[in-house]
């Protein structure tokens, strides 16, 4: 396969994660607002460990699961200082 097709496919690719990361973001945020209603703790370390396990038990590599665990500590990180910030 030609390195040329491989990168558009990369770049596409990276796209649709951008947008799926956004998608999620927009769902943590109305989660926080129902949160902050509620007078709920934005952090709930319990759920996160159950976004963390769900992940790495759906993971079928070739990432290991500490990537994919790492990965989503961030992306869980973001959503939740995007809770904070509403």
């Amino acid at each position: 396969m030609d390195l040329e097709l491989l990168r558009s496919g990369i770049d596409k690719l990276d796209i649709e994660v951008l947008r799926l990361l956004n998608k999620r973001a927009n769902l943590a945020a109305q989660i926080g607002e129902i949160k902050n209603e509620l007078n709920m703790s934005i952090i709930n370390i319990e759920r996160e460990h159950e976004i963390l396990e769900n992940i790495v038990a759906n993971n079928a590599g070739p990432l290991s699961d500490q990537d994919v665990r790492n990965i989503y500590v961030e992306i869980i990180r973001a959503c939740r200082d995007l809770q904070k910030a509403r």
